[in-house]
């Protein structure tokens, strides 16, 4: 079940004051529990509102517990991840190609706009963290996440063809940082110019 942290969010989406959600979720999470099925519980609007604007800072207390999913709204979510990560949490929610983001219809197979008037102008500007992105920085950053980069990579390029758009990951279109040298991308004639000039292999300035 997920609530917002901001009212006025929260009621946007479900039409329901908290009080009223939380005797609601209070309900579901009991009847769950009675026939043995775990509850997943997104709490949204932590960091700031799309209407009531930014919210106070909460702490993060057994960030074993904490989930964190980010949007990628103006392009910052690598970056909350990484602050996310300085925070102490270490499990992530992330989608192939960062599809997914914001509630919309569809009409004859193609997406119109969702149902509140907060959301993106165009309802094909969706992104939620693409995962490629984000378990590529983690494998820069020698963070071991258990994921085969290069098969994940591979599924977004299959995503894009699937979809058949481009979607919102970058490591899809530039890939991993080389770690060895590539002499295939080499300019031919840098040996030839260096004799010219008289200088010596290896040579970087001016005698």
């Amino acid at each position: 079940m997920m609530v917002s942290t901001d009212e006025e969010h929260h009621f946007a989406n479900s039409g329901t004051t908290l009080p009223d959600y939380w005797r609601e979720a209070e309900r579901c999470i009991k009847k769950a529990a009675d026939a043995g099925i775990k509850m997943n519980g997104t709490v949204s609007t932590i960091w700031g509102s799309p209407i009531s604007g930014p919210t106070k800072l909460q702490a993060m207390p057994n960030t074993d517990l904490h989930v964190a999913h980010f949007h990628v709204t103006r392009g910052w979510g690598p970056a909350n991840v990484l602050a996310a990560l300085n925070a102490g949490i270490d499990i992530f929610e992330g989608t192939i190609g960062g599809l997914g983001g914001q509630p919309s219809n569809f009409v004859g197979d193609c997406p119109v706009p969702g149902t509140g008037s907060y959301y993106y102008r165009d309802p094909n500007y969706v992104g939620l963290t693409t995962m490629e992105d984000m378990v590529v920085m983690m494998d820069e950053m020698g963070i071991d996440t258990g994921i085969n980069v290069e098969r994940l990579l591979e599924i977004g390029r299959l995503m894009e063809k699937t979809i058949g758009r481009k979607l919102r990951s970058e490591a899809i279109l530039n890939g991993r940082i080389p770690k060895e040298p590539r002499p295939e991308y080499k300019r031919k004639g840098l040996e030839g110019l260096k004799a010219k000039f008289g200088e010596s292999r290896g040579q970087k300035f001016p005698e």
